[in-house]
């Protein structure tokens, strides 16, 4: 659910940008933020893909076609995913911030991505039929829903009926979506995909229900400075992590699967990554991949 999460704050901090500077200067911010990191990290990837084809026995194609779908749609790196996902939202929000007046533009458009992009695909594939995306409003397509969601509800108090209205249904989406994926797959089928996805109901409901619980809670001077300070490295956290995670058990010769490698290398990682991650940024040029 981090994307989902990330998507939202793009849309809460940046959906009034033009309050704080010019749309050139807007997308000279996300082309030094995002777009240059992700060419780096994408090169880095395919020095992965050819490590792990000569000392871990895998089997990546590194031609030259491999090679450029790979700026394209992520292949090497799988989390990289987010990148195009988060260039579509960046692109969108001046034409999103232009929308006047914002409020009932923007319940519109979540109100169509909920119902045709989120709700009928999952009905559609529920009932085994193949929904058509031609339906869903050109403007509340993909991701879309995020950025809106997250700026109006961050601009909007909920009683507190609603709000703990909006808790119970990510309980019970989160219930859905894992008891519901338990259900329907199978060895031979593998993995049901009808409850998963960012932009599955399940999904942007419990979404949702996070960001009024963060929203509602008084962190305190200490926590939010803690907060602050390991923001810093959070980006660069998501760009190495996922190095070790596949390297690590390769090269000691255990399963990803263990339970204590799940608990403990997640805090080790995450731990060892934002070292990592305040030292690159100390490094002239390097520091340009971990902003």
């Amino acid at each position: 659910m981090a994307g989902a999460y990330f998507f939202m704050i793009s849309g809460i901090t940046l959906m009034d940008y033009h309050e704080r500077m010019t749309t050139k200067e807007y997308f000279i911010r996300r082309i030094n933020k995002t777009l240059i990191p992700y060419i780096a990290w994408c090169m880095i990837s395919v020095l992965y893909a050819l490590a792990s084809n000569r000392f871990m026995g895998a089997s990546y194609s590194v031609s030259f076609r491999a090679i450029l779908s790979n700026f394209i749609t992520p292949t090497y790196v799988h989390a990289y995913w987010f990148f195009p996902a988060i260039f579509g939202i960046y692109l969108s929000i001046p034409a999103f911030a232009c929308l006047k007046p914002r409020e009932k533009c923007f319940d519109y458009l979540i109100l169509c991505a909920l119902l045709f992009n989120s709700l009928a695909p999952l009905l559609s594939s529920m009932a085994g039929i193949a929904w058509n995306y031609d339906f869903v409003p050109s403007a509340a397509l993909g991701y879309a829903v995020y950025p809106l969601l997250g700026w109006r509800l961050t601009h909007i108090e909920l009683t507190a009926r609603q709000r703990h209205g909006l808790y119970l249904a990510g309980v019970l989406a989160w219930l859905v979506q894992f008891s519901g994926t338990a259900l329907l797959s199978n060895p031979e089928t593998g993995i049901s995909t009808v409850f998963k996805g960012y932009q599955n109901l399940p999904a942007v409901i419990q979404a949702a229900a996070v960001l009024i619980f963060v929203k509602q809670i008084h962190w305190g001077k200490r926590v939010s400075r803690i907060a602050a300070e390991l923001s810093k490295y959070t980006f660069g956290v998501y760009l190495l992590h996922c190095y070790p995670v596949f390297i690590l058990p390769a090269i000691a010769g255990f399963s990803d699967a263990l339970v204590s490698w799940k608990i403990v290398g997640a805090f080790a990682i995450f731990a060892s990554c934002c070292v990592i991650t305040a030292i690159m940024q100390h490094i002239p040029i390097i520091r340009r991949i971990v902003p």
